[in-house]
């Protein structure tokens, strides 16, 4: 059962040339390995490694910094009268993380600007820290914290 395919140095058919092809396969034991399509010499296949579970320092400080960011950038000058409505922060299976935010005006709720003046994010944040968000106007994908918020807070 063949799922991949590679160009690469055989040292059965061709050790100094890249130009054998390479199909992914499995051996008697169940591992990975890479099969030569002209003389069946194998290869095994590196594993990647296994990131541990829960978040990494780097995403916690970034959560911290996305909050400062947002509550500094949408309180226009009176942070008295402003509030995180709700916050979401999950954990996603890659080891990145998603951060949901609402924001808005304390008391708000039951009025019109609950519904049209609350200002709602979606970021991810990579195992190193990194900030990105997709826009919802035009979809592209805007990346890093000053793209993401249109302020920098370090």
């Amino acid at each position: 059962m063949k799922y991949g395919r590679k160009l690469a140095k055989c040292p059965g058919c061709l050790p100094d040339v890249k130009g054998a092809y390479f199909d992914k396969s499995w051996d008697a034991d169940g591992n990975d390995v890479w099969k030569c399509y002209n003389c069946g010499h194998v290869l095994p296949c590196r594993k990647s490694p296994v990131r541990k579970a829960g978040r990494t320092a780097a995403q916690s400080k970034a959560i911290e910094r996305i909050k400062r960011a947002v509550a500094e950038n949408n309180t226009y000058g009176d942070p008295e009268n402003y509030e995180f409505k709700k916050i979401e922060v999950k954990d996603l299976d890659w080891g990145h993380v998603s951060m949901v935010t609402e924001f808005g005006r304390k008391g708000d709720e039951g009025t019109m600007a609950a519904l049209i003046c609350r200002d709602y994010r979606h970021f991810f944040i990579g195992p190193k820290g990194g900030i990105s968000m997709v826009s919802a106007k035009d979809g592209k994908k805007r990346v890093g914290l000053w793209e993401s918020i249109h302020c920098i807070t370090r």
